[in-house]
């Protein structure tokens, strides 16, 4: 690469680029009503301001065309801002531009290509340049695959699109010093997630032979979160050390002082211990929620702490001891226990600590300490680690839980989880959830509902006016948020106060409160208020059982939370032991556990009836070929697909073994059939499933219906319209599909798609408002684990879909919740499915492609585009 080759690229970006920044602004600001020039100074007249709007426009509009040469939008009399999908489009365009400028940035200050290219594609993923990365990954394979750059550019990919795993088959493949020092946090990021502490070696090399000295700042400190997290305490340590040792040029006040709180929680270290402790009276755990990653910053999660501290404060002949400040604010609280909830008698004694929820796992904890452990579960460490199981020391009552990572269920997680089963769950969604991974769970709705224990009813009742939490409905009066940074600085016990002066106005201020968040709603209800409740998504996982529910409910909730923590508690405080507690425990769930087990009994997916379907088979006509030696192929061709037929007919034409028929939907065929483009076929036919009356189905509802409508065929294989076939296609239909299973089809590879539970959890959302149907369906849907798989190639077996009802059971789905065929197929199959070998989907931009038989490029760069040869010259020289 040339010197002129550079100096051409950077000046064509520098009159693009500067421009953009100092000009685009005030057009925004205009477009906002905002005065123009310093706020300080007069307001400007109309006709200034106005001679001001034409010339930001203008130059909005000299600026746009050197961005995106097709730029046409010209905003009204140069005056007003351009529309929102114009900015949008041209800012993706900067963004494009500024990945492509980081190769000539690189070079030019002096850095290697290799390392210029790496910064390109991180560049390039960021703003969602995946396509571009993709062809120049495949580029670099089939040109430069001795460099090993290709390996890890590649990597890079995949770990944006898809999973560690494959994101780390390439990046283990090379052991070059430089490339690992360029990609460093990729790098890290997938070998902590896939091989864990047995990176050591590895990183112990790179900061032994100073490979750590040309890592950027934030490299150091990601590297060194991704170490602490695999217990590579002395490598975190080291890294700590090097990183505070640079000057200050090379390492922010941001990141250093991440590193700082890092080392905090190194052994030994001051988030690690705690106050002294007794060692006479059982230890107890008050709920917080700092950890290594980012601690809480929402006051809703101490609110629960407090309503928890309620359930032991109630408890009048209890006596606490511990950490002073804990135990100066519990007597605090304890003075203003409602008379009616009080409880006495039981005698025992506690020693009160902070137990981090997220991360007492890496606390110095007591033996036999115990909790009542409540709330999200789990927030990661540093986006790799779930710290469950919690410390062997701990011994919890799980109430009020809510799971919101499927994935956090590891089968460790699982059995960890039955050991102290029953778990209490805040929703209903959780129950669901821990059921169909076989963990005894019943429905307990929130801690906060009771909350009202500390806060005795005002007499009189002066409360007036309206406060709205994080309300986006607007409307006059004070508002709050009820998530800020500044809590993260504040100790436990200042957190606990925040929260109860929040409560206190529920309880004593304010006779409504208009919010969108859960943990203001229920305990403003719990204290008296008046609440109107609109979160962003009705359908949230976190809602079920606890929105749009009565006071009956309500009560019910809370009620139930009292009577079990009121026998519970007195039990830990009296020291009784282990087994004795658990298994009262499970005696005083029992009646819940019931009850979940009634209530889930009750779900189940939709069935299409027989004249939902002989109805939707009236409507379309396919002659289906008497030759019983013909391999039978849908091509499934979607809108902007329908151009990419020829050349994949052509390449099952060239490879097959055996005869075929081709079934396609008639629309994206009859172009390419009246031009006689299909006519030389020379070892198949081509067969269109026609509609046949004015009430034209959907595509999608004639994948569903095809095991029905081909009903002679007892193997079809599908396989997308973007996809070029390099092999006999035809051998497909002798594959073994088990007798269990309805198909075979690969693991679907995209990063959001490859946990069924999730995604089932995703589709649940999707219903929004309805969130009683959305709540049904996960009753129904989630009662297994399964791999979510790639439903653009399959080989269906039609004479199970057809005995088993496949076409009923997936059109129900359709029509019910009104998912796409992909989607509906994932539920109703989910683990019924025999794995297909990787070659016959492989997806580019989402696994390592050495060797294909099928490239499939839906969603991806099309075939025939200019960022098609890149991949077809690699796997040719594979």
């Amino acid at each position: 690469m040339t010197r002129k080759v550079i100096n051409q690229g950077k000046q064509s970006l520098k009159p693009v680029l500067r421009p953009m920044a100092q000009r685009v602004q005030p057009l925004v600001d205009k477009a906002a009503g905002k005065p123009q020039g310093s706020s300080a100074g007069p307001k400007s007249s109309k006709s200034a301001s106005t001679a001001t709007a034409k010339a930001t426009a203008a130059a909005y509009i000299q600026i746009a065309k050197k961005v995106s040469p097709s730029y046409s939008e010209k905003p009204n009399g140069l005056t007003t801002a351009p529309s929102r999908q114009e900015q949008n489009r041209n800012l993706k365009n900067v963004r494009r531009l500024q990945s492509e400028s980081q190769i000539f940035d690189g070079l030019v200050a002096g850095r290697g290509l290799s390392e210029s290219v790496i910064d390109s594609v991180r560049e390039m993923l960021a703003a969602g340049e995946t396509s571009r990365v993709t062809s120049m990954a495949y580029r670099l394979k089939a040109e430069h695959a001795d460099s090993q750059l290709d390996q890890f550019v590649l990597g890079m990919l995949l770990l944006s699109t898809s999973s560690t795993e494959n994101a780390w088959a390439e990046f283990s493949k090379t052991s070059d010093p430089v490339l690992r020092a360029a990609a460093a946090t990729e790098y890290y990021s997938a070998a902590v997630s896939e091989i864990g502490a047995q990176m050591q070696p590895t990183l112990m090399s790179d900061i032994e032979n100073g490979h750590v000295q040309s890592w950027t700042d934030k490299s150091i400190l990601k590297v060194a979160q991704f170490a602490f997290t695999a217990g590579l305490n002395d490598e975190v340590r080291q890294l700590i050390e090097h990183g505070l040792g640079r000057p200050s040029d090379r390492m922010s006040n941001d990141v250093a002082a991440e590193l700082r709180r890092l080392s905090l929680w190194l052994p030994k270290g001051p988030k690690r211990s705690l106050p002294s402790m007794s060692g006479k009276t059982r230890p107890f755990g008050i709920i917080g929620y700092d950890q290594p990653s980012a601690r809480s910053r929402n006051v809703g999660d101490y609110i629960q702490t407090l309503a928890s501290i309620g359930h032991l404060a109630r408890q009048t002949d209890i006596e606490v001891t511990g950490d002073s400040d804990i135990v100066k604010f519990f007597d605090d609280v304890r003075k203003h226990v409602k008379p009616e909830r009080v409880i006495g008698g039981n005698r025992g004694k506690l020693e009160l600590f902070e137990l981090e929820r997220d991360a007492n796992v890496y606390q110095d904890l007591p033996d036999e300490s115990w909790a009542v452990v409540f709330g999200w579960f789990m927030h990661e460490t540093f986006g790799k680690k779930f710290n469950i199981p919690f410390h062997e020391n701990l011994r919890p009552i799980l109430i009020s839980v809510y799971i919101r990572h499927p994935e956090m269920l590891t089968p460790e997680a699982i059995d960890y989880l039955k050991k102290y089963a029953p778990v209490g769950c805040r929703d209903w969604q959780s129950v669901a959830l821990l059921r169909s991974v076989g963990v005894p769970a019943f429905f307990s709705g929130c801690m906060t509902t009771t909350v009202d224990t500390l806060f005795p009813e005002p007499q009189p009742d002066t409360r007036r006016g309206t406060i709205r939490i994080d309300w986006k409905g607007g409307g006059s009066g004070p508002s709050r948020t009820q998530a800020f940074n500044e809590v993260r600085d504040l100790s436990l016990v200042d957190n606990l106060k925040l929260a109860k002066e929040w409560v206190d106005s529920y309880a004593y201020d304010y006779s409504e409160v208009y919010t969108s968040r859960l943990h203001a709603y229920l305990p403003a209800r719990s204290v008296g208020a008046k609440v109107k409740f609109v979160p962003g998504n009705k359908s949230d996982w976190r809602f079920g059982g606890l929105i749009d529910i009565d006071d009956t409910a309500y009560e019910a909730i809370r009620q139930g939370i009292l009577d079990k923590l009121g026998v519970i508690i007195p039990l830990i405080a009296d020291g009784a032991d282990e087994e004795t507690i658990y298994r009262t425990w499970r005696e005083i769930t029992a009646d819940d556990m019931a009850r979940a087990d009634e209530y889930l009994s009750q779900a189940a997916l939709p069935v299409a009836s027989s004249s939902r379907i002989n109805t939707a088979l009236s409507q379309v006509k396919v002659d289906v070929p008497t030759d019983s030696d013909s391999v039978a192929i849908f091509i499934d061709a979607k809108q902007g697909e329908f151009d990419l037929l020829p050349q994949l007919v052509e390449s099952i034409d060239r490879n097959a073994g055996n005869r075929f028929t081709i079934f396609g939907w008639a629309p994206a065929f009859e172009g390419h059939m009246s031009n006689g483009v299909f006519k030389d076929l020379k070892n198949g036919s081509i067969q269109l499933i026609r509609p046949v009356s004015r009430t034209k189905p959907h595509a999608d509802e004639v994948k569903a219906l095809l095991p029905a409508l081909l009903e002679t065929v007892d193997r079809l294989i599908v396989v997308p319209a973007a996809a070029r076939v390099d092999d006999d296609l035809t051998k497909l239909a002798s594959i073994e599909i088990a007798a269990s299973d309805f198909l075979a089809a690969k693991d679907d590879d995209r990063g959001a798609r490859t946990n069924g539970l999730t995604l089932l959890r995703t589709f649940a959302r999707r219903l929004r408002d309805e969130h009683s149907k959305s709540l049904q369906f996960l009753f129904a849907s989630q009662k297994r684990q399964f791999r979510p798989f790639s439903a653009d190639v399959m080989v269906l077996d039609g004479e199970k879909a057809r005995r088993d009802e496949l076409p009923a059971a997936t059109l129900g789905v359709m029509d019910e919740y009104g998912y796409n065929y992909e989607d509906a197929m994932q539920i109703v199959v989910a683990h019924a499915r025999t794995p297909l070998s990787r070659q016959w989907n492989a997806r580019p931009q989402f696994e390592a492609v050495d060797e294909a038989a099928l490239l499939n490029w839906r969603g991806q760069p099309k075939p025939g585009g200019r960022q098609y040869a890149p991949l077809a010259d690699a796997t040719a020289r594979s």
